[in-house]
């Protein structure tokens, strides 16, 4: 009976160690990074926007 149960959790873990339709854990990895480069990029477009923005209102006013 022991030997039966090793027999069914060897083979448990088994099917689970290679069953990837529940291994989400790099497709979160790979959004978080891809979330995380989009903000830099928003965030360093927004600078430039600002300074540009600036830069033409500066202009604007010494007329």
């Amino acid at each position: 009976m022991v030997m039966h149960m090793k027999d069914r959790l060897l083979a448990g873990l088994r099917s689970a160690a290679t069953d990837e339709r529940g291994n989400a854990t790099e497709y979160i990895v790979i959004a978080g990074i891809g979330v995380a480069v989009f903000g830099a990029a928003i965030v360093a477009w927004n600078n430039g926007l600002s300074d540009y923005l600036e830069g033409v209102l500066t202009d604007l006013t010494s007329l």
